[in-house]
C-alpha cells in the first residue's frame, strides 16, 4: 500500500517512453496489450499524437491469447501491417499483461525480423517503471544497432541526448538550446529522440560532445562514451545568468574530454541543509530540477535549494541533500516539510500542499499533468525561465 496514490494520477510509464522515443523514426510500433496501454500512450503521454500519421498499433491482446500464448497471431498481424506500411524498423513494446504471463517480447521481435527482413526490437517494458526508463532502453537499442564510427566534424559539434517529448512537451526549449549552440559556434549532429532520423543516427559519432538534457539520455551518453570515447556534459542553462558558465563548461569538456555535470561540484563544503522555513524545494525530473536550482541560485535566492526527484535519482547528478521521492506519501511529506518556504513543482502536486503560506510556483511536466497544463509550460532557455519566474512573482504564487 506504500505506493498507493490517492490524489495524484499515475505518471507516464516505461512503455509510453519507449513508444515516444521511436515516434519520429519510420517505425512500426506495436504496443502488446488489450488497448488500455495504447490508449494511455496516444491519449495522455504523447503530445505529438494528434494531427500525425505515425504508425502506432495495439496488438489487441485478448484473454485467450494470453492464456494460450498464441504468439503466431501477433506475428502475423505485424507482418501484414509491415507489407502495407513498409517501415524502416519494427518495435514490439511490452505492457503489464505480457509481463505477468512471461511473454518473450524480444524473442517475438527476433522472429519478426527473420521473416520480414527489417530491423526489429522487442522492449520488455512492464508499466511498473517510469517513462525515462523506456526512453533510455529504446535509445540505447538504436545506438547499438545503427551507430557506426565516422570522422569528427570539422567544426565543434554536439549531440543532444534525452530530448524526449514527455520531458519537454510542446515547449520550444530544445529549439532555443540549438539556437544558443549555433550562436556559440557549435553545430548539432543529432537530437535524440525527438527529430531523430536514420541518417542523423548513423552519424552521431561525428560529434565532439554529447549534451544530456534529461535523465533519460544519461544511459545513452555513457554508452557512446564507452564505445566511441565521446565525452558528455549533463545539464541545461536555465536563465540568462547561467548561459556563460554553461557554455564555458561545454568548451572545457570538448577540450579536455572529461565528463561533467553542470551545477554539481566535487566540493560540497559550502553547501547548507535547508532549515526551518529557509529552503527551496524543486520537484520533478532531475536534470531540469538541477537547471532550475542553478537559475534560482544565480538569481540570488538566499536559502539552500533542494532537488526532489520524481522519476528516479542518479547519484552523480545529486548534491548531498537531494531526495528521491518514490511515491505520493514521500512527495507529500517533502512538499509540506517546514524546512521549505518555496516549492517549484507540477501544478498537480499543489493538491498535496497543506500549508497555504508557502509559495508554490507551477512548473508543468507532461509526464505528470499531461495536456491539462501543457500550454502553461514555458521555454526555459535563454531568459525564458527568468521571464516566467518574473511573471509568477508578480502574482500571489500561493493562489496559482
Amino acid at each position: 500500500m506504500a505506493r498507493l496514490s490517492i490524489l495524484l494520477p499515475p505518471f507516464s510509464p516505461d512503455y509510453s517512453g519507449a513508444a515516444s522515443a521511436l515516434f519520429d523514426m519510420n517505425c512500426l510500433t506495436v504496443l502488446h496489450d488489450a488497448s488500455g496501454c495504447t490508449g494511455n500512450f496516444i491519449g495522455f503521454d504523447e503530445p505529438r499524437w494528434y494531427g500525425t500519421h505515425v504508425p502506432v498499433y495495439c496488438s489487441g491482446l485478448r484473454e485467450i491469447d494470453a492464456i494460450m500464448g498464441d504468439d503466431e497471431k501477433l506475428i502475423a498481424k505485424v507482418l501484414s501491417a509491415q507489407k502495407s506500411i513498409n517501415a524502416d524498423m519494427i518495435a514490439i513494446v511490452g505492457s503489464p499483461v505480457p509481463m505477468i504471463v512471461g511473454c518473450d517480447v524480444a524473442g517475438i521481435a527476433h522472429e519478426i525480423e527473420e521473416r520480414a527482413g527489417v530491423p526489429s526490437f522487442g522492449f520488455d517494458t512492464t508499466g511498473l517503471r517510469y517513462y525515462d526508463y523506456g526512453v533510455s532502453i529504446a535509445c540505447d537499442a538504436l545506438v547499438k544497432r545503427f551507430v557506426r564510427p565516422c570522422a569528427k566534424s570539422s567544426e565543434p559539434s554536439v549531440n543532444i541526448l534525452g530530448a524526449d517529448a514527455i520531458d519537454f512537451g510542446i515547449t520550444p526549449t530544445i529549439a532555443s538550446l540549438r539556437r544558443l549552440l549555433a550562436e556559440s559556434g557549435y553545430s548539432c549532429s543529432a537530437v535524440m529522440p525527438c527529430g531523430l532520423s536514420l541518417d542523423t543516427l548513423t552519424n552521431m559519432t561525428a560529434a565532439h560532445v554529447n549534451l544530456v538534457v534529461s535523465r533519460s539520455g544519461l544511459s545513452t551518453a555513457k554508452l557512446l562514451h564507452d564505445r566511441y570515447g565521446i565525452p558528455y556534459l549533463v545539464g541545461l542553462p536555465y536563465g540568462e545568468k547561467c548561459i556563460p558558465e554553461y557554455f564555458g563548461m561545454l568548451e572545457q569538456v570538448r577540450r579536455s574530454g572529461v565528463n561533467a555535470v553542470y551545477g554539481i561540484s566535487s566540493d560540497n563544503s559550502s553547501l547548507r541543509k535547508a532549515e526551518n522555513g529557509g529552503g527551496v524545494l524543486v520537484i520533478g525530473e532531475q536534470v531540469a530540477c538541477n537547471a532550475i536550482r542553478m537559475a534560482v541560485e544565480k538569481d540570488g535566492e538566499p536559502g539552500p535549494v533542494t532537488v526532489g526527484c520524481l522519476f528516479g535519482m542518479e547519484q552523480e547528478l545529486c548534491r548531498p541533500y537531494d531526495v528521491n521521492l518514490a511515491d505520493e506519501k514521500e512527495i507529500s511529506e517533502a512538499i509540506n516539510d517546514n524546512r521549505y518556504s518555496t516549492v517549484f513543482a507540477d501544478p498537480f502536486l499543489k493538491w498535496l500542499l497543506r500549508n497555504v503560506s508557502k509559495r508554490f510556483f507551477p512548473i508543468p511536466h507532461y509526464g505528470v499533468s499531461s495536456k491539462i497544463h501543457a500550454r502553461e509550460a514555458a521555454d526555459s532557455i535563454d531568459g525564458g525561465f527568468d521571464a516566467y519566474l518574473a511573471s509568477l512573482e508578480n502574482r500571489d504564487a500561493t493562489n496559482l
